[in-house]
C-alpha cells in the first residue's frame, strides 16, 4: 500500500502581526481550528494562573501562556529561487501546513492580498557555482534584489562559473543615485541630487561632470583627432609642457602669467594671434620681427 505524505494542510490562517523584514516566521491564527474567535486578531498572549490541591492534600499553583496564534515558518512552495519570505501583514490569508502530528507549522501565501501590503523586500538568487560543495552566497550566485524598504533595486553577478569579472548595478532611489561597477575598480555613477556624472576606471582615469564643471584626469595621454578643434574660453591656463605641431590660431586675448615652468614648442606651424598677447614673465627669442611697430618704455622709438 502506498504511503500518503504526512505533510498536510492544517488550516487556513489569518496573519496576526506584520512579518519582520529579516524573518521567515509569522504569528498566525488557524481560523479553522478556532472558529469561535471574535474581534480583531493579534499575537498578544495572555497569562493564565490556576491553583488547587492534589489528591494528597498538597496545594499547588500553575501558570500558562495562552495565545490564539501559532508560529509558522515560511514554506517555499514552487519558489525555490526566492531567498526572502513574502512580507505579509496583519489580516492576510495564508495556508498553514503541518507535518504529521508534530508542533512544527509552515505557511504559504494563498490569496492575492497585495492590497494589504505596504513595503516589501524581495530577493531572487540563482546558483552560479558548478561545484556542489559550497553553500550559496553572493560570491557564487547571481541575485536580484528589489526593496522598497531600502528604496533600492540591485543586480549582482559572480565569477564562480569562470566569468572574468563580476558586476553590480544598483539604483538607489532613496539617495537619488545610480551605480554600475565591476570587481576590478571600474565604476560609473550618476548622482541626481548633486547633478554629478562620474566615470572612473581601475587605472585612475576619471571623467567627472559636476554641476557646471567638467574634470578630465588621466595618468598618461589624452589624444584627440579630427578636422577642426574649436575652443571658446574666457581664459586659458596652461601649467605643463606644451608641444604644438599644427597651426595655432587664437582670436581672443592670450595671457601668460609668470613663466611656463616647462616648454612651448611650435614646430612646422604658423601661430596666429589676432587678439592681445600679454606676457608677465620673460620672453626669449632668437629674433623678433614686427610687421608694424614695437612699443615699449624701455625701447627707443625707431631703434629696432
Amino acid at each position: 500500500m502506498d504511503k500518503i505524505s504526512q505533510l498536510k494542510i492544517y488550516s487556513l490562517g489569518i496573519v496576526a502581526n506584520n512579518k519582520k523584514i529579516s524573518s521567515k516566521n509569522i504569528e498566525v491564527t488557524p481560523i479553522e481550528k478556532a472558529p469561535m474567535l471574535s474581534g480583531e486578531l493579534s499575537d498578544n498572549a495572555m497569562q493564565y494562573n490556576s491553583e488547587g490541591v492534589t489528591a494528597s492534600g498538597a496545594a499547588y499553583s500553575t501558570e500558562a501562556t495562552i495565545s490564539s496564534t501559532i508560529t509558522a515558518s515560511w514554506l517555499r512552495m514552487s519558489c525555490s529561487n526566492r531567498e526572502t519570505a513574502p512580507d505579509v501583514r496583519r489580516g492576510e490569508t495564508v495556508v498553514i501546513y503541518q507535518f504529521a502530528d508534530t508542533d512544527q507549522y509552515y505557511w504559504a501565501t494563498l490569496l492575492d492580498d497585495v492590497s494589504l501590503r505596504r513595503l516589501e523586500t524581495v530577493i531572487y538568487g540563482f546558483n552560479a557555482n558548478p561545484s556542489d560543495t559550497t553553500a550559496n552566497s553572493s560570491d557564487n550566485m547571481y541575485f536580484i534584489e528589489i526593496s522598497s524598504h531600502k528604496k533600492i533595486m540591485h543586480i549582482h553577478t559572480s565569477t564562480a562559473n569562470g566569468e572574468p569579472y563580476a558586476y553590480d548595478v544598483q539604483i538607489n532611489a532613496g539617495d537619488g543615485c545610480i551605480i554600475i561597477q565591476d570587481d576590478i575598480g571600474n565604476t560609473f555613477s550618476l548622482d541626481s541630487t548633486q547633478n554629478t556624472f562620474n566615470i572612473k576606471n581601475a587605472d585612475g582615469s576619471v571623467i567627472d561632470l559636476n554641476k557646471k564643471n567638467l574634470s578630465l584626469t588621466v595618468p598618461e595621454t589624452i589624444t584627440m583627432k579630427g578636422k577642426l578643434l574649436v575652443q571658446e574660453f574666457a581664459q586659458v591656463q596652461t601649467t605643463a609642457q606644451t608641444t604644438h605641431t599644427g597651426n595655432f590660431t587664437n582670436v581672443g586675448n592670450y595671457q601668460l602669467v609668470g613663466g611656463f615652468g616647462g616648454q612651448i614648442a611650435v614646430s612646422r606651424a604658423a601661430t596666429v594671434m589676432s587678439g592681445d598677447f600679454t606676457l608677465t614673465g620673460t620672453f626669449t627669442a632668437r629674433s623678433l620681427r614686427a610687421t608694424q611697430d614695437i612699443r615699449s618704455p624701455s625701447i627707443v622709438q625707431g631703434s629696432v
